[in-house]
């Protein structure tokens, strides 16, 4: 993978999250006294699409440096590890938001088999 192309597939990731915030912001915003259960239902989903545009942002990190991206039961983790092992991509992230995505770190990699989709 080339520079330019990785711009432009970054980039894109990029538009594909900030579309994403802006629909969790209009969730949110709808939300008018107790949730009801299809709004936990789409907060999650809108958390694993979160997860999913970080970890495809890795894979194409991977992809440039030319270096084979995590594979298997634990591939989740190893890849938020790597992330998260470069100052210049977790370290820009908030400390709140750099602690919740570590979480996911903790859990068992059985857990995060319904991250593949």
């Amino acid at each position: 993978m080339d520079k330019d192309r990785l711009a432009t597939e970054i980039q894109f990731e990029l538009e594909q999250l900030r579309r994403l915030a802006t629909a969790v912001n209009q969730l949110l915003i709808s939300i008018k006294g107790e949730p009801l259960p299809w709004h936990a239902a789409a907060g999650a989903k809108y958390v694993a699409d979160i997860w999913m545009g970080i970890e495809n942002l890795c894979k194409r990190r991977c992809s440039y440096l030319e270096i084979k991206a995590p594979s298997g039961a634990d591939s989740h983790s190893r890849l938020l590890g790597d992330f998260f092992a470069n100052p210049e991509l977790g370290g820009k992230l908030s400390p709140d938001i750099q602690h919740r995505l570590k979480k996911i770190q903790e859990f068992p990699p059985s857990f995060c088999s319904w991250l593949r989709f």
